[in-house]
C-alpha cells in the first residue's frame, strides 16, 4: 500500500504527505491516478491477404499523474493558507520531483519520477475545498534513488576436468586454463522496464596504436543481444585534433560509455580533462541495455590491453 508521497519543487523545497495523517500538512488524498503501468501504443500493420495484421512496434507514452486533494483543518493554517501551500509545491509549468513510498508490512520502498506541473485547479467554492493537480512525466517509468553497481572480472576457459596424478613424470607443462581477452560481469536486474547502462573503463597499460590494425573495444549483453563497439584509433584521432602533442591512450586514462536514454555518449578522460568522443562509436541497431533477469555483460578487447571496468544502472519499474 502507499504510505506517503513527497513532492520537491523547482526551488528544492519538499512537502511530504502521509495518507493516514492528512492533518500534519492539511492535505488529504482522495485518489492518485496514473501510478500503474498504464497503456502502451501498439502499432500493427494491416495485411491485405490475410486476417489480422503484423506487429510493427510498441512504445510507452509519457505518464500523467493526477492528485485529487482535499484541504482539511489544521492547527495553525487556514484553508486559504493550505491552498497557497498547494500552489507553492505544485507550481504551474515548473519541474517537480515526486517520491512515492510504499509499505508492505515489513519495509518502506521509495519510487521516484520527475515531471512538470500541467495544471493545479482548486475547487474554491466547494463545501470541501481541495484541488486537482496534474503532473506530466516525460520519462514514464519510476526508478530507485541509487544506481545498481557491478565490477567486471577476468574470465578464463578451463582446459581439463579429470583426475590426475600430482607426481610429475617429465618436464611437460600442464595447461590449467586459458585467460581470455575479455572481462565479464553478471548483472541481476530486478526492474520491470529495460534500462541503459554506464560502463566505466580504466586503462592499466599504454595502448599501442596501429592504423593498419585498429584496436577496438566491444561491449555485449548476451541476454538482450545488444552490442556497442568503439575504436581506440578513432579516439586517438579525435583527441589529436584537439590536443597538441597527444600521442595516444596511456595508463591512467579512462573511457565512460553511457547508453541511458537522453544521456547516450562516449567520454574519454586524459590527464583529468574530458573529451567528447562519440564519433568513435560504430553504428549499431540498438544500444546495450539490461532487461529483467540475469544479464551477462562482457567487454572484449585486444589481449595486450589491461583494463579494469565497472557498470552501473538505474532500476526502472512500470508502476508503483
Amino acid at each position: 500500500m502507499i504510505h506517503s508521497f513527497t513532492v520537491t519543487n523547482h526551488t528544492g523545497r519538499s512537502l511530504e504527505c502521509e495518507l493516514a495523517n492528512p492533518w500534519r500538512e492539511g492535505l488529504a488524498v482522495t485518489s492518485i491516478d496514473g501510478l500503474g503501468p498504464g497503456q502502451a501504443t501498439v502499432n500493427v500493420a494491416d495485411i491485405s491477404s490475410t486476417d489480422g495484421g503484423l506487429f510493427n512496434s510498441a512504445r510507452k507514452t509519457y505518464r500523467n499523474i493526477v492528485f485529487n486533494l482535499v484541504f482539511v483543518d489544521h492547527d495553525t493554517l487556514t484553508i486559504e493558507d493550505i491552498r497557497r501551500k498547494c500552489y507553492t509545491y505544485f507550481p504551474l509549468k515548473k519541474n517537480v520531483k515526486l517520491k512515492f513510498t510504499t509499505y508492505d508490512g515489513k519495509a518502506l520502498t521509495d519510487f521516484f519520477i520527475d515531471g512538470v506541473v500541467e495544471s493545479n485547479e482548486p475547487t474554491i467554492f466547494s463545501s470541501a475545498e481541495g484541488a486537482s493537480v496534474s503532473v506530466i512525466c516525460p520519462q514514464p517509468y519510476f526508478h530507485t534513488s541509487v544506481m545498481q553497481e557491478q565490477r567486471f572480472s577476468v574470465s578464463s576457459n578451463p582446459e581439463f576436468s579429470f583426475e590426475f596424478s600430482k607426481v610429475p613424470t617429465d618436464n611437460t607443462q600442464l595447461l590449467m586454463s586459458d585467460v581470455v581477452s575479455y572481462v565479464v560481469a553478471p548483472v541481476s536486474y530486478k526492474g520491470d522496464a529495460n534500462t541503459g547502462i554506464v560502463v566505466d573503463i580504466a586503462f592499466k597499460s599504454n595502448v599501442v596504436h596501429d592504423p593498419e590494425n585498429p584496436k577496438k573495444i566491444r561491449i555485449d549483453n548476451s541476454l538482450t543481444n545488444t552490442t556497442n563497439v568503439f575504436s581506440l584509433e578513432k579516439i586517438k584521432n579525435i583527441v589529436s585534433d584537439l590536443l597538441d602533442g597527444y600521442t595516444g591512450i596511456v595508463s591512467g586514462d579512462k573511457v565512460r560509455l553511457s547508453t541511458i536514454v537522453g544521456e547516450k555518449g562516449l567520454v574519454y578522460t586524459h590527464n583529468g580533462v574530458d573529451y567528447n568522443v562519440l564519433g568513435a562509436i560504430e553504428p549499431a541497431g540498438k544500444w546495450v541495455e539490461l532487461t529483467s533477469g540475469l544479464n551477462y555483460l562482457s567487454i572484449d578487447k585486444d589481449s595486450s590491453i589491461e583494463i579494469t571496468a565497472g557498470v552501473k544502472n538505474k532500476i526502472y519499474y512500470y508502476g508503483v
